[in-house]
This record gives structure tokens, C-alpha cells and sequence, in this order.
């Protein structure tokens, strides 16, 4: 199973992506802190890519979730610092 530093050393088309992005799509009807953080490794993983607007979608989706369901505050900064956001990881 890829992590998302593999998935953003690797081309948009590879395997590792693949393989992330599908696990991501296939469970997110089932939320649960394991899933969050496949969702915030996965927005890491696009921000590291340069994919900042994939990277901005899964932030949007984790706050989003973050309003009705706890979610760690550390996936959302994992997400923002990716982005070069560092403000708004620590707000």
C-alpha cells in the first residue's frame, strides 16, 4: 500500500496513484479516522505533486467532514503545510 510521499514521486499515471486514489474513492462512504487519514495523505500527496487544486478539493472534503465528525486537526495541517499554507495549519 502507497504512502503519500511514494504516490508524489511518482507519475500522475503510476500505480502508487492509482492505487491511493482508488482506496480513497472505493471507502469514503465509510469515514472513520483510518479513512481521514488516507484522505489527508492523499491531499499531501497532490500538494507535493503540484496538483494544488486536487490538493485544495480534499482539504475542502476534510473540513467539510470536519464540521459534523471529529477530525485530527493534524490531517488538516498535514494538508495545509503541504500546500505551503502554514498560516492557516496553525489558525
Amino acid at each position: 500500500m502507497p504512502d503519500g510521499v511514494e504516490a508524489a514521486r511518482c507519475s500522475a499515471g503510476s500505480e502508487a496513484w492509482r492505487s491511493l486514489q482508488d482506496m480513497v474513492v472505493v471507502r469514503q462512504e465509510r469515514w472513520n479516522t483510518w479513512m481521514v487519514a488516507r484522505v489527508a495523505t492523499l491531499g499531501h500527496a497532490y500538494a507535493a505533486a503540484g496538483r494544488t487544486e486536487q490538493a485544495h478539493d480534499i482539504l475542502d472534503r476534510l473540513l467539510e467532514r470536519s464540521k459534523q465528525h471529529y477530525v485530527p486537526s493534524y490531517w488538516i495541517a498535514l494538508v495545509y503545510t503541504s500546500m505551503g499554507k502554514k498560516d492557516e495549519a496553525f489558525a
